[in-house]
């Protein structure tokens, strides 16, 4: 997890769900680990820990949850060590907050295990359609949102595509 925003509130969101243990992993180790101690001092039920990244492939498959707020264009090798997936539990939970690729190798890799993902798309799709809703008095369909981003997406996807071939 790198410093931004949809860390915290996930981390956060996660609490009020009644989720008791969050684990936090990053390539940035005092960064994470004073996000770790300063989010301590508000999350009074809950266990909050820092895993470092050499820690993450030897983690039981006890976890419930993965997500990951890390962009996917570093080239890291924390989002290989994610991948592994040998902390996961069966049937758990990946969520991947990028918007590009639109099918991440995490979400792929967390797929090919059985796990139930979900992508950047459909969380910027709720989150539009929350605060869409809020501030024009209306209710939006995330579902209708996110039809009409993942085809923005995919349409910008294929246009970068065409111009990076088109410069070869």
């Amino acid at each position: 997890m790198e410093p931004t925003q949809p860390r915290e509130a996930f981390v956060s969101g996660f609490s009020k769900f009644g989720f008791k243990k969050i684990n936090v992993s990053s390539t940035m180790d005092e960064s994470a680990e004073q996000f770790v101690a300063d989010s301590a001092r508000f999350l009074f039920d809950v266990q909050l820990s820092y895993i470092p990244q050499e820690r993450l492939v030897t983690l039981p498959g006890v976890h419930g949850v993965v997500v990951n707020t890390m962009s996917m264009s570093e080239n890291n090798n924390l989002l290989e060590d994610l991948c592994y997936f040998n902390f996961l539990e069966m049937n758990g939970l990946v969520i991947d907050t990028n918007l590009h690729p639109l099918q991440s190798l995490l979400l792929q890799e967390a797929e090919s295990v059985g796990a139930w993902t979900i992508p950047g798309h459909e969380i910027v799709s709720a989150t539009d359609a929350q605060w869409s809703g809020l501030i024009s008095g209306k209710s939006y369909s995330p579902e209708e949102y996110d039809k009409f981003l993942l085809e923005k997406l995919q349409s910008s996807s294929e246009t970068a595509a065409e111009e990076a071939s088109s410069e070869i």
